[in-house]
């Protein structure tokens, strides 16, 4: 930025022509010539002083008798004679010097100290910088402006109000790691009396004072920041790092500050709270050196002398940059200084490039989705390239680079109900608004091309009638989204993100993301390894559906008034769902003559004996179909053994059941539940609380419980359940002539609702790892299995484990060890290792 000596601006001088730009040259001229004339009566660094009135008369007065050329040239000349050619700088700086000669001055600093503000306005008078590079992103250069009594201000009033703002404007865990971020700041702040960032406010006013100089903000913006840092995390690690930062009360003194000039202040206190979690020290501390290293080697590019006119030739230099970041960057800068830097990775959030993993992934499961009769988008191919991504695959720190893949995607339309919150308006808490706020006119052009070119039946119906063509659409996206959500849940598939931007208009299945078929039946099954509150958990599906369905009425006010799109909701959505749910149980069961009240409650009787017993999901459903009703006990006994073996042995239970909070960690989470009931509910912690509770108390019964033991209470579950499903089969045949044709279409109609195969976890991932080692055999076989999941597929390698394979496979997962996948049936139960696979 340019400023004459006063602080004024001088771009605008740029415009003047010769006049304006002599006057300018005058006064900085003036200013240079008092200074080495009185060098011991230079002003306070922390002040700037006006031009004499004399100065400024006389330059007013003066005519404009030089060039731009010439004031150009003076400007420069008049930097160059301030700038020391053997600066006397602060024992906080370091230097660095790029390969093109460019000399980087980093200021190391604390960012409560005086002394900080001092050392950097000195460094910038001394070298006289072509750009100074701060410790800032564009989401808190505010600090810049604001006064020290107004960031005082602000630094201490840190409430509730405040954190619920916070929690809205970025999500849970990013709100609480912002706002118990600034109550660490905020406790310095009380304890010294001084607000942060007084030297970034500094270097932004004497960079000011520098003719073309350029003021950079050089750090990572926060939100990538803080949701690196979350990803980075468990949910019971964000839970105790927020239980010490909520107890922070040591006492600080200004003279730690100072000793904190080897260290800065916050990052150190940070550095002993984060300790425990280096994960998180890479990604706030030293994931931001890398983008600190980065961002000052790009402003130390040679730069181009400013030219008073196009005619004159191009003169390149070596720059000179002062960086103003905390002490504790400083090593780590250094370090990466001479190192190739690429901050693609560091920056990641979400690049929009698939890989052969996730690729597979979606490929394979669109069209079993297709061929299981489910709604869905398809695919059409799956095609992978040489170029590479670098991907953090589990956030522990061991990125690998993996191949870019491109899956095509086949639909009628792409449009989702959040292709529609374009027009959200403004929110009262976190202010964000829709791009399209108030355009009710693209609002009606969007609905009018959804409802001619997807639903014509109802356009051509409702012609003349604008919002009973838009009510009678909005119903048939209820229905078509309701029965949907019931054929998932009738094959136990989970969708792992049910946002309203996943939400089809034409009711699909699309976007194939942290998805999962469901094992053993759990109706609090978690498909998405970072869907720590189980928000899209499997009995959750139907009601988040109907919530983002309540979402997309809301984008249609005023074309579709909410009380009738509620009124619709209201009336639909629930029937329509409860409606197809039982009647694909019913063909799932067999029950294909009748329509019984009482069906309901054996279907949840069936799920209910499932999930006792830890019964495979797809399994049990098609093994029922072999279920004959016949009274002989040994007919019924071999049966019981065959579900049993469909059921969770002892290693699975142990397995799924194991704890996953040691007691200190539960100790401190029921502690800050009394101690801090408003922190703990907006955590959200109180559902996970008691299933970690349940969890201890199953493992417990599960350590004092036998095979056999295990064994018989399984077959004494299911043998109750086998005599009530006995009985409503009886009624079926009660009109029937002939017992036996009706158990042949019995059995078919079972056999063509309960699939064999499905894409399970452990199935996708043999396909993945041969596919990454250039073997794409097993995601053909795979992929022609899950085109026929109703039929025995033959001719498919299908290789049973040995038995020493299997005691190996069984003793790791019973410890959670890591082994090599191993080939299955693709029928089977998921083998023990498939247990530690994470999908996020």
């Amino acid at each position: 930025m340019l400023k004459n000596k006063s602080g004024t601006d001088l771009r605008p001088f740029l415009f003047l022509g010769k006049g304006g730009l002599f006057r300018l040259v005058k006064l900085n001229y003036t200013s240079v010539m008092q200074e080495e004339q009185q060098p011991e009566a230079a002003a306070d660094p922390m002040s700037s002083s006006d031009a004499p009135e004399d100065d400024q008369k006389e330059t007013s007065d003066a005519s404009p008798n030089i060039s731009d050329a010439d004031a150009f040239k003076i400007l420069l000349d008049m930097k160059m004679k301030k700038r020391q050619k053997k600066p006397n700088l602060p024992s906080t700086v370091t230097e660095l010097v790029t390969e093109e000669g460019s000399k980087v001055f980093v200021v190391g600093t604390a960012h409560f100290s005086d002394s900080s503000k001092r050392d950097v306005v000195k460094t910038i008078q001394e070298v006289q910088p072509d750009v100074v590079v701060v410790e800032l992103c564009q989401y808190r250069v505010s600090m810049l402006k604001m006064d020290e009594k107004t960031l005082l201000k602000e630094a201490k009033e840190i409430n509730l109000e405040k954190l619920q703002q916070a929690i809205k404007q970025n999500g849970v865990m990013s709100g609480l790691m912002q706002m118990l971020l600034l109550k660490v700041s905020a406790h310095i702040t009380e304890q010294l009396g001084m607000a942060p960032g007084g030297e970034f406010r500094e270097a932004f006013k004497e960079a000011g004072k520098v003719p073309f100089c350029k003021f950079h903000l050089g750090d990572r913006p926060i939100p990538v920041t803080f949701k690196r840092a979350i990803a980075a995390l468990s949910f019971w690690q964000k839970v105790k790092l927020a239980w010490g930062l909520c107890f922070l009360s040591d006492p600080i003194s200004k003279d730690d500050v100072e000793k904190c000039k080897q260290k800065d202040l916050l990052e150190q206190m940070m550095a002993e709270m984060i300790g425990e979690f280096p994960d998180l020290h890479r990604t706030i501390v030293s994931e931001r050196d890398i983008y600190l290293t980065y961002m000052l080697k790009q402003a130390a590019k040679r730069i181009e002398l400013p030219r008073a006119s196009e005619t004159e030739p191009r003169k390149c230099i070596p720059s000179v940059v002062v960086g103003v970041v905390g002490m504790g960057h400083v090593p780590g800068i250094e370090k990466n200084w001479n190192t190739d830097l690429n901050i693609q990775e560091i920056m990641r959030q979400a690049d929009g490039r698939k890989v052969l993993r996730s690729s597979i992934r979606e490929f394979l499961c669109s069209e079993a989705m297709f061929h299981l009769g489910i709604p869905t988008t398809r695919a059409g191919t799956c095609v992978t390239s040489d170029s590479k991504v670098v991907r953090d695959i589990l956030y522990d720190g061991n990125p690998k680079n993996e191949r870019c893949t491109i899956v095509l995607r086949i639909a009628s339309t792409f449009i989702r109900f959040g292709s529609f919150e374009i027009f959200k308006p403004t929110d009262e808490h976190t202010g964000r608004k829709g791009p399209s706020v108030n355009r009710n006119d693209i609002r009606i052009q969007m609905l009018n091309y959804v409802i001619s070119t997807f639903y014509p039946e109802i356009q051509q119906a409702y012609s003349d009638n604008s919002v009973q063509r838009n009510a009678a659409f909005f119903r048939e996206v209820t229905k078509r989204t309701a029965r949907m959500v019931a054929e998932w849940q009738c094959v136990g598939f989970c969708h792992g993100v049910l946002n309203t931007d996943n939400m089809s208009i034409v009711g699909l299945t699309i976007d194939y993301g942290p998805f999962g078929f469901m094992d053993r039946y759990d109706p609090e099954h978690i498909c998405n390894g970072s869907d720590n509150g189980g928000r899209y958990a499997y009995n959750k599906q139907p009601e988040i559906c109907r919530w983002n369905l309540g979402k997309l009425a809301e984008a249609l006010v005023p074309e579709l008034p909410l009380e009738i799109s509620e009124l619709i909701l209201e009336e639909e959505y629930d029937a329509e769902f409860e409606r197809h749910y039982l009647q694909k149980m019913r063909k799932k069961l067999g029950l294909i003559h009748l329509e019984l009240e009482d069906d309901d409650k054996l279907v949840s009787e069936l799920l209910e004996t499932m999930h006792l017993t830890g019964g495979d999901f797809t399994n049990t459903f098609r093994l029922l179909s072999s279920f004959s009703g016949d009274l002989d006990p040994l007919k019924l006994e071999d049966f019981l053994e065959k579900i049993a073996m469909q059921c969770a042995s002892m290693e699975e239970l142990k397995v799924a059941f194991r704890p996953q909070m040691d007691p200190r960690q539960l100790s401190m989470m029921l502690m800050l539940a009394q101690s801090n009931p408003q922190l703990f509910a907006l955590i959200g912690t109180k559902a996970n609380i008691t299933k970690e509770l349940e969890r201890i108390e199953q493992f417990s019964k599960l350590q004092q419980l036998t095979a056999a033991d295990l064994l018989s209470r399984n077959k004494r579950h299911w043998k109750e359940w086998l005599q009530k499903y006995r009985v409503r089969l009886e009624k079926e045949i009660e009109s029937i002539s002939n017992a036996d044709v009706w158990n042949a279409e019995r059995v078919k109609v079972m056999n063509s609702n309960n699939p064999k195969y499905i894409l399970r976890n452990y199935i996708a991932q043999n396909a993945i790892e041969a596919a990454e080692n250039g073997d794409f055999t097993e995601v053909r076989e795979v992929l022609k299995c899950l085109e026929n999941p109703f039929e025995e597929t033959e001719g498919l390698a299908e290789v049973q484990e040995d038995q020493e394979e299997e005691e190996t496979v069984a003793a790791a997962a019973a410890t959670c060890a890591p082994v090599a996948s191993s080939r299955l049936p693709y029928s089977s139960k998921p083998p023990l290792w498939a247990s530690e696979l994470c999908v996020t």
